[in-house]
């Protein structure tokens, strides 16, 4: 068992904005979240992610986190 580290939750328009996050993220209505735990692998994280439910998941390989978000239109995968 590792602990989870949350990089970004819910971020006001500016931070969205700093931080390079798209127009509609999901970030900006609170159901979004980035994540990374130490020896466990994005796509770990990611199968994870799929199985508890989340619509939207985004594996970044390079910056080292998965991203999971629950949005109304329906499921999203990709990789950044």
């Amino acid at each position: 068992m590792r602990p989870l580290h949350i990089l970004s939750g819910c971020r006001c328009p500016a931070h969205n904005a700093e931080c390079g996050g798209v127009e509609d993220s999901q970030h900006l209505y609170g159901t979004a979240v980035d994540v990374y735990a130490d020896g466990i692998s994005v796509d770990t994280i990611a199968r994870a992610m799929e199985q508890a439910g989340f619509d939207g998941i985004g594996i970044y390989r390079e910056q080292g986190f998965t991203h999971g978000d629950f949005r109304p239109n329906g499921p999203a995968r990709w990789e950044g």
